[in-house]
This record gives C-alpha cells, structure tokens and sequence, in this order.
C-alpha cells in the first residue's frame, strides 16, 4: 500500500483513515528501542567523565546521569497515543515541513527544537538534564538507518511494525574498548546541537551508500534511498533482514546472489560503528551543554552563590565520581 512514496502516499488514499489508526498503534515511531537508548547513555557518561577527569568541565553525578538516562529511554517508550501525531524521522532535505494533511508531523526537527528551547530554558538541574536526556534520544536516533534514509518502518499488512537494527545488541565491552582513551568530542566547544544532529545523520547516510565489504552490493539493500530527498525510502532487495540470515540480489547484475548469515560479524561491524557514533553524538551533546554552563559560570563571580550553582545546574562538587 505505502510503496516508496511512504506516508505521502497513503495519507492521500480514500481510506487512509481506520488503517492509519492500525498502524499508528503500533511501535513505529520510534528508532532505538528504550534499553538500547539507556545502554548508550550509560556508556556515554562513563567515558565523559574519564575525559574530564582533569579538565574545568564538570564531571557528572549520578543523579544527573539518570536524568539524561531516564528521559531518553521514556520518550523512546512512549505509549502509542502520546506519539499519534509525532513520527521521529530526519528530513535529509532540511527544509521541508514534513506534515502530512497538516495533520501528521513526520519529520523530528520540530520536536528537536522544542527539547532545545527547554534546554535553553531550563533552571533547576532536573529539568536541564531531562531536557538535555530528550535531546539526546534524537540524536542517537539520528544513527539508525531507517529514521534517517527514511524508510516507513510500519507494515501492518505485513504483520511488521519496527527495524530490525533498532533492536540489534549493543555490545557494550566492544564499544568501550573501541573508544579507549579517545577524548575528542568532550574537547570541540564549536558548533550547536542543530549542527551535532545533522553531522550524526549525514555519517548514518554515508554508512548507508557504502559497499557491504566483500559484496557487490552496498547497505542500501536494507534501506534504499528515495531519489528526492524529502521523501520516504524504502527497503532494497534484502528487506527488513538486518541481523538474519538472507540473500538478495546484487548490485552488479550478476547472476549470483549476494548472501549474509545470521550472527554474520559484518551485522556486527555495522551496527557497532553506527552505536559507536550514537555514543560519540551523547558525548559531544553532554560536552556542549557543559562548556555552556562553564562560560555562564565564568561571566559570573569567580565564587558562584548556591542559588547561582542551582539556577545553571552545575553540581556543588566537581569531585564526584560517575558510580
């Protein structure tokens, strides 16, 4: 029914309203499933606070560390109703409105800079790190291939409702010891969080049109691409497979088909790149958001008063370790 042409398609049919109510009920709003969302926080914060340890920035508590977790994780759960007019797809053209019928906002920007404005906005420590928790689901989201190509990942008739990358494991130990000692997000103080979402998406469409190493065939043959960028992709000759064993059609016209296992590592490889910049992305969002209040705090006295420490949301003590 959706074609390639999406939601734009369907919205338009006669009778898209009972089978839009189907589809919205289903768990397609969302990319990263919410444990995979808490997982990459978690590994997100241990390494920024490895990398501040000798720095101005201030490292983060616990608490706050929850905070980011917990909002993150919640809005990628969210019931079916509170997302009924909220899809969490990117606009690779960045400009378009992405409503349907005026009705449907298909597209993440908006939303993105709502979570901002609350940011910017916010003065207790509570509300800055749940904000900046929002923010961050966004940008993870902005490495999963389907949210970002985009493909329309709901498929009622095809008893389908979600990616199969979206719920791929996180290999933590292999992230860990993939980042290492490497601090480079935490040291960048140029840029914006706009910018941080349209670079960790435009790495995620890089990773999309590279070749599958070893194959004729590049990842699009999971997720192909629409030639307009406004648009909604759709799945290639290997379909919603990611993770399973398949064999689809290459791309050089050869008779022979290109073939991937199950628990085949170059899933793996894929997966632990894209999770790797969904980390790299939290890192340089928790790092933004720190140099900010950083430079507040030194506009201010050189001894803020507590009411100041509590209004920007900086902890009363830097000396406080992650666990």
């Amino acid at each position: 029914m959706f074609g390639r042409r999406g939601p734009r398609r369907f919205a338009n049919s006669l009778a898209w309203m009972p089978a839009l109510a189907i589809a919205l009920s289903a768990n397609h709003a969302t990319a990263y499933e919410g444990a995979v969302h808490q997982q990459l926080t978690f590994v997100a914060a241990r390494h920024y606070n490895h990398c501040v340890a000798d720095s101005p920035l201030a490292r983060l508590t616990p608490l706050q560390v929850r905070y980011i977790a917990k909002a993150n994780a919640d809005q990628a759960d969210e019931p079916w109703w509170q997302r009924l007019f909220r899809w969490n797809y990117y606009d690779r053209s960045r400009h378009s409105a992405g409503r349907v019928l005026w009705l449907l906002e298909t597209r993440m920007h908006n939303s993105f800079r709502d979570s901002l404005r609350r940011l910017e906005e916010a003065q207790d420590i509570s509300r800055r790190f749940t904000s900046l928790g929002r923010l961050v689901s966004y940008l993870q989201d902005a490495t999963t291939p389907s949210h970002v190509v985009p493909v329309f990942t709901t498929r009622w008739w095809r008893f389908s409702t979600s990616d199969r990358f979206n719920s791929f494991a996180v290999d933590v130990e292999a992230l860990n010891g993939v980042i290492g000692n490497d601090c480079v997000d935490v040291r960048r103080t140029d840029g914006t969080f706009e910018q941080l979402l349209a670079e960790t998406a435009d790495r995620t469409l890089a990773a999309v049109a590279e070749p599958i190493q070893g194959m004729p065939s590049t990842w699009e043959a999971f997720w192909k691409f629409d030639k307009d960028n406004d648009d909604f992709g759709g799945y290639g000759n290997a379909g919603n497979n990611f993770g399973r064993r398949t064999t689809f059609r290459c791309t050089d016209n050869r008779k022979s088909d290109c073939v991937l296992l199950a628990d085949d590592p170059l899933y793996a490889e894929f997966a632990q790149a894209r999770h790797l910049d969904a980390v790299r992305a939290t890192i340089g969002a928790i790092a933004m958001m720190q140099h900010q209040l950083l430079e507040v705090a030194r506009q201010s006295t050189s001894r803020p008063r507590p009411a100041l420490v509590a209004k920007v949301g900086l902890p009363r003590s830097t000396g406080q370790t992650f666990w």
